[in-house]
């Protein structure tokens, strides 16, 4: 199976590309086969007689096939989802076949690449973001080329275990620190990022729940500052932090959005106290059981 998979491709990379598509198109993303109270991860019975896997179980997958071509590899386990990593070309690398997730080396631009994650957590929601787990205090730094006025910042941010900003339950922090020549920082302050109603513009699409468990965060300073470089610091509370965008903005301005619905006659009802409609009494329902 690895030869007929592999074959064609010169490079480590290229063979493990290859068999990462194989495990994408030749699984379904469904309970896996348990056999004596184990699940499942022999290649060869999982692609001929069966192909049901969940994470764990492409993982492990993908673990033995990597075994069987003599690299070394990791198992990982990463609240509420499992990954192989495999050794070669002198660092470890880590493809998901479960979520048809690949990972490559971050260019330092992903997290300003314009794709801001959905706002919940869990499954497929950390895929266009960066994780880290609880201790790793990561510092975020943006570059704008030269110093410019920043009005405004703001951060998307989720996790493990879900959060939900508006029971105040986010205990994360992240501050914003601004330089101008990339070595001397000042703090401008802390996000909030436990959300009020109030807060939240009439406007905005809210999920089915009204639960913020993933969340665009805003930071307004009361005045502009001036800088070419801002850092975001996040200090993970939870098990697991994920960030999908950082944005450095000129300013985020807010004004009054009126909710008015204007009917046709051109008649203005937003005051019901002076809209009194027709009451139309229902009538009781009689069925109609036949002859």
């Amino acid at each position: 199976m690895i030869h007929s998979i592999t074959s064609n491709w010169q490079t480590p990379k290229e063979k493990f590309w290859a068999i990462w598509y194989w495990n994408k198109i030749a699984r379904r993303q469904t309970a896996p086969i348990h056999l004596h109270a184990h699940e499942l991860t022999d290649p060869i019975r999982q692609f001929n007689d069966h192909g049901y896997v969940m994470c764990s179980t492409v993982a492990g997958v993908n673990c033995a096939i990597w075994g069987a071509m003599g690299y070394n590899v990791k198992f990982w386990d990463i609240s509420l989802h499992t990954v192989p990593e495999v050794e070669y070309d002198g660092g470890w690398h880590m493809y998901d076949s479960s979520l048809s997730a690949l990972y490559t080396t971050c260019d330092g631009k992903k997290l300003t690449d314009g794709i801001v994650g959905p706002p919940v957590s869990g499954g497929t929601a950390f895929k266009p973001a960066l994780i880290w787990n609880k201790g790793s205090n990561p510092e975020i730094t943006v570059d704008l080329g030269k110093a410019e006025t920043c009005g405004a910042f703001r951060i998307q941010l989720g996790g493990y275990p879900w959060w939900d900003a508006v029971k105040g339950e986010v205990k994360d922090k992240v501050e914003v620190l601004i330089s101008n020549d990339g070595n001397a920082f000042q703090s401008v302050g802390f996000f909030n990022l436990n959300l009020r109603w109030k807060d939240v513009p009439a406007n905005h699409a809210f999920n089915d729940d009204e639960k913020f468990c993933g969340h665009n965060f805003e930071m307004i300073p009361e005045k502009p500052v001036e800088a070419r470089y801002v850092r975001f610091v996040v200090t993970p509370v939870r098990g697991a932090v994920t960030v999908s965008e950082v944005q450095v903005l000129d300013f985020i301005r807010y004004e009054p959005f009126d909710l008015r619905i204007a009917l046709p006659d051109g008649k203005d009802r937003s005051d019901i106290a002076q809209y009194n409609p027709k009451h139309m009494p229902m009538k009781p329902y009689k069925p109609n059981r036949g002859n």
